[in-house]
């Protein structure tokens, strides 16, 4: 076996490993991008341009995950 670190995106990582997935690699999962938990306000409530980008980011991981089984 062949050990590797792989640097993905935390939404993307799921997808990243099921990709290396029965190429006999050791894969150690390094995950970046994680967002902190915080206080939120009554605005951030509110629908927005991130949330938005957001939803679209989650879809385009999810979407991946069902085409590539």
């Amino acid at each position: 076996f062949q050990r590797i670190v792989l640097v993905s995106l935390v939404w993307h990582m799921l997808r990243a490993l099921r990709a290396l997935d029965g190429h006999g690699l050791q894969v150690v999962p390094a995950p970046m991008g994680a967002i902190a938990p915080r206080d939120m306000t009554v605005l951030d409530r509110l629908p927005s341009a991130y949330g938005l980008l957001d939803s679209r980011l989650v879809l385009h991981e999810w979407l991946g995950l069902q085409l590539s089984r």
